[in-house]
């Protein structure tokens, strides 16, 4: 795949890989992003100079195929695909594939895929898969899933997942999952979950779950589970549950459970605090904070918080923040934050955040972040960012950036910019950058690029580049340049080049440089160069190959020129 030399061995082939080579996209904080789903055409495989996973590359590939970028690169690719990006790169994958981004990146995927992103980064994934995110970065996954996030990072799973967020994080996961939240953040599960937030946090759990909150914290839980929490917090539980809470805290349990409240405490509410509870429910409420529950719901709330929940669910809030949990499920938040769940699902936020989850959905944010997770999806954002899941899907943002996400897609943002997956497609963007992918697509960007994916294809760029596929194709470009793929075809640029691939083509391009490839040709051109070919003819150009070419024109009695041939036919040189 390196360096093609003819159009008919590349032309409508499945698992291949596209990747150009241009200049790092610099010292920004770049995310690899990963998206995954649907069903994709096949693609060829094509590449400009420095070819493979080198720096500041894009590559981009469709139809169970591999993409691998490093050093502020872009990887893209879908249909049981792998994409790898690392070094503030973006990379892409769909349908099964698995997407790996670090040092300042974002991954996402979805389809029974894995995303793993570090270092400020944003994971994201759907349906059975996991995520983690580590420092200061945002992790999301839904149906199964697994999401972990650390040092002020936001982490969001949902049906039967398990949650870890740390250090002034937000963890938030239903369906029989598990969050642990520490460090001034906030965790958050339901159905048969457990919730565990120290150091200023907040613990939600509902459904036979334990909700462990400490030093300053706010801990809820309900139906036969049990809360624990110490150090100026808040606790509560409710139906055979216990909850213990010390040191000026509150702690409150209903249907033969226990409370143990100690220092200045008070079993329902302490320091000039209101507790509401309602039909075998519980509320706890500590520091000037209210807490509403009803319906065999907990809310706890401590530090001039509110925490409303209803219905079996469980609230906890603390810091002058606002949690509403309603229909068995569970809202956390801390520091001026406010968390809404609704209809068995989970809402974490800290630091100031909104999260939204409803219909069996996990939501968590930090640091003024918005997440909105609905319909047993994930939603999670860090760093002033917004995440917005719906219908089984997967958003994760960091470093005020936006994703959204719907119908079982999953999209990743970091660094102020703005992802948009849809129809079981991927979309991940990083440093001021746009990706926008739908139909069962996945589309990547880093460093103020552009990335359009749709209809089971994949786009990735970096570096203020702009990559257009569409309909099972794949493109990538890098260096300010341009890529267009069509109709299963695989384009990709680097360095302000501009690539077009079309019908099962590919197209490469780096320098400066323009290729265009149709009906299942392929076209690489290097330096300043242009190649065109189509009609499954060849055309290769590059440095390595431009003296062979003139002495193959010389021995022929030809002239030779400072560029090739326009097809394979070398002794004729108008051909």
């Amino acid at each position: 795949n390196a360096h093609p030399t003819n159009c008919d061995n590349s032309g409508g082939s499945s698992g291949s890989s596209a990747s150009g080579s241009g200049a790092a996209s610099g010292s920004g904080s770049a995310s690899g992003s990963g998206a995954a789903s649907g069903s994709s055409s096949g693609s060829g495989s094509s590449s400009g100079s420095g070819c493979g996973s080198g720096s500041g590359s894009a590559s981009g590939s469709s139809g169970g195929s591999s993409a691998s970028a490093s050093k502020g690169s872009a990887g893209a690719s879908s249909n049981g695909s792998v994409a790898g990006a690392s070094k503030g790169s973006a990379g892409a994958s769909s349908g099964g594939s698995s997407a790996s981004a670090s040092k300042g990146s974002a991954g996402a995927s979805s389809g029974s895929s894995t995303a793993v992103a570090s270092k400020g980064s944003a994971g994201a994934s759907s349906k059975g898969s996991s995520a983690s995110a580590t420092k200061g970065s945002a992790g999301a996954s839904s149906c199964g899933s697994t999401a972990g996030a650390s040092k002020g990072a936001a982490g969001a799973s949902s049906n039967g997942s398990s949650a870890s967020a740390s250090k002034g994080s937000a963890g938030a996961s239903s369906g029989g999952s598990t969050a642990g939240a520490s460090k001034g953040s906030a965790g958050a599960s339901s159905n048969g979950s457990s919730a565990t937030a120290t150091k200023g946090s907040a613990g939600a759990s509902s459904g036979n779950s334990t909700a462990v909150a400490s030093k300053g914290s706010a801990g809820a839980s309900s139906n036969g589970s049990s809360a624990s929490a110490s150090k100026g917090s808040a606790g509560a539980s409710s139906q055979g549950s216990s909850a213990s809470a010390t040191k000026g805290s509150a702690g409150a349990t209903s249907n033969g459970s226990s409370a143990v409240a100690s220092k200045g405490s008070a079993g329902a509410a302490s320091g000039n605090s209101t507790a509401s509870a309602t039909k075998g429910s519980s509320s706890a409420s500590s520091n000037g904070s209210s807490a509403g529950a009803t319906k065999d719901g907990a809310g706890a709330a401590s530090n001039g918080s509110t925490a409303v929940a209803s219905k079996g669910s469980a609230g906890a809030a603390s810091g002058n923040s606002t949690a509403t949990a309603s229909k068995g499920s569970a809202g956390a938040s801390s520091n001026g934050s406010s968390a809404t769940a609704t209809k068995g699902s989970a809402g974490a936020t800290s630091n100031g955040s909104s999260a939204v989850a409803s219909k069996g959905s996990a939501g968590a944010s930090s640091g003024n972040s918005t997440a909105s997770a609905s319909k047993g999806s994930a939603g999670a954002s860090s760093n002033g960012s917004s995440a917005s899941a719906s219908k089984g899907s997967a958003g994760a943002t960091s470093a005020g950036s936006s994703a959204v996400a719907s119908k079982g897609s999953a999209g990743a943002s970091s660094g102020n910019s703005t992802a948009s997956a849809s129809k079981g497609s991927a979309g991940a963007s990083s440093n001021g950058s746009s990706a926008t992918a739908s139909k069962g697509s996945a589309g990547a960007s880093s460093g103020s690029s552009s990335a359009s994916a749709s209809k089971g294809s994949a786009g990735a760029t970096s570096a203020g580049s702009s990559a257009v596929a569409s309909k099972g194709s794949a493109g990538a470009s890098s260096g300010n340049s341009t890529a267009s793929a069509s109709k299963g075809s695989a384009g990709a640029s680097s360095n302000g080049s501009s690539a077009s691939a079309s019908k099962g083509s590919a197209g490469a391009t780096s320098a400066g440089s323009s290729a265009a490839a149709s009906k299942g040709s392929a076209s690489a051109s290097s330096d300043g160069s242009s190649a065109a070919c189509d009609s499954g003819e060849s055309d290769a150009v590059d440095k390595a190959n431009l003296a062979a070419i003139a002495n193959i024109a010389a021995a022929a009695g030809k002239p030779s020129g400072k560029s090739a041939p326009s097809c394979d036919d070398y002794y004729d040189y108008e051909c």
